[in-house]
């Protein structure tokens, strides 16, 4: 596809033809300039009869015909801040596999309590799986109360988040990445990147800048850098008590004591903006660095399309430093 409402067209096909499906969306920006303000972006809302089927959707395709792939996130999703940018909502018999790709969320906005600006995924049900993979949503508000700009919720199943990019977001007594699994189910949350998002509300004890997880299923985090977070407790990482498996993070502030949490750092991670992005520089401590063996896995590429394990080992975080260049840039 290669518009806003083509796309909108594709997925509300898909979630209603009983088949597998994949979307391609081509590179540029992409918006639905006839949707009224206070409307989801995009949604995908599948019937029972479809909840065993699957469904990609990915971004970076350059020729018409979608055959074509460049690596990066070439394709933009904005919301123009006039409503959520996308939204899945996964009914309780979900079987099949969602796959979500190499795409830039952009600019999304909420007004509504426990609203999602950018990236919502709700599963109420089932033993389906879910991959996030080279996404970063970022440039976006939610005002409500417990607002956030990526909300994953499984209530069954097995999610995998690698290479997310969750970066100047604002939300108000909420976070900018809340993620829970219920009993049952589980998240893997791998070399993400969550640095530089905001919470608003003041002088209030549960405001977390960057990420939330809770739950009582199993939620493991790997490899990735929590850092420059803001709120009035100043939190990159709150964790419900006991809870949840860590293991060679970088965090700037942890709240809550997880259930284990092994080989963490932290301090200044060296990182300059680049193209939006949170790129490690030279003498980064996330350099070659990271685990090689991780629940769920590793992309084979980071966020921009580059190669993984340029150096001896993987870098943390969602960007990998580019050897080929010194400095890190392209």
């Amino acid at each position: 596809v290669s518009t806003g409402d083509q796309l909108a067209s594709a997925l509300s096909t898909a979630q209603s033809n009983n088949q597998d499906d994949e979307i391609r969306i081509t590179v540029g920006t992409r918006t639905r300039p006839n949707l009224a303000t206070g409307f989801t972006r995009w949604t995908y809302t599948p019937g029972s009869n479809d909840a065993d089927n699957d469904l990609s959707v990915s971004g970076g395709w350059t020729d018409a015909g979608c055959t074509s792939k460049t690596p990066g996130i070439g394709t933009i999703l904005d919301g123009e801040l006039e409503g959520e940018v996308m939204d899945f909502s996964l009914p309780i018999n979900f079987l099949g596999n969602l796959v979500i790709s190499d795409l830039r969320l952009v600019r999304g906005r909420t007004t509504l309590f426990a609203g999602v600006s950018v990236l919502r995924i709700n599963v109420e049900g089932g033993s389906g799986t879910l991959l996030v993979d080279r996404v970063v949503a970022r440039d976006s508000g939610a005002t409500g109360d417990n607002g956030s700009a990526v909300r994953i919720t499984m209530n069954g199943g097995n999610a995998t988040l690698r290479s997310l990019v969750v970066t100047n977001n604002s939300t108000f007594s909420g976070a900018a990445l809340i993620a829970s699994a219920g009993v049952g189910s589980t998240v893997n949350i791998n070399n993400a990147s969550v640095y530089a998002n905001n919470d608003t509300q003041a002088n209030a004890a549960g405001p977390v800048g960057g990420m939330s997880i809770f739950g009582a299923g199993t939620v493991t985090i790997n490899n990735s850098l929590l850092f420059a977070n803001t709120s009035s407790n100043a939190s990159d990482l709150q964790m419900q008590a006991n809870f949840g498996a860590l293991a060679n993070n970088h965090i700037g502030n942890l709240r809550g004591t997880p259930a284990s949490n092994a080989s963490m750092s932290t301090g200044n991670p060296q990182i300059v903006m680049v193209d939006g992005l949170p790129v490690p520089q030279a003498t980064s401590p996330l350099r070659d660095t990271g685990l090689g063996f991780i629940p769920g896995g590793s992309s084979a590429q980071d966020v921009r399309g580059l190669p993984r394990v340029q150096g001896v080992r993987i870098d943390r975080g969602a960007v990998e430093f580019d050897e080929l260049h010194a400095d890190g840039f392209e």
